[in-house]
């Protein structure tokens, strides 16, 4: 089911991870709130 998210993202599909990782981008959660609730803490 987790590939199947990601290769969705055409679709508008996204993991919980790739949200974060937009999230600390954007400025909008820190970069250690987003590790503590990340699925792979070390993708972050």
């Amino acid at each position: 089911m987790y590939s199947s998210i990601q290769t969705g993202g055409a679709s508008g599909m996204q993991t919980l991870d790739q949200c974060l990782t937009e999230m600390v981008s954007k400025g909008q959660v820190s970069k250690e709130e987003a590790r503590y609730k990340a699925q792979n803490k070390d993708a972050l």
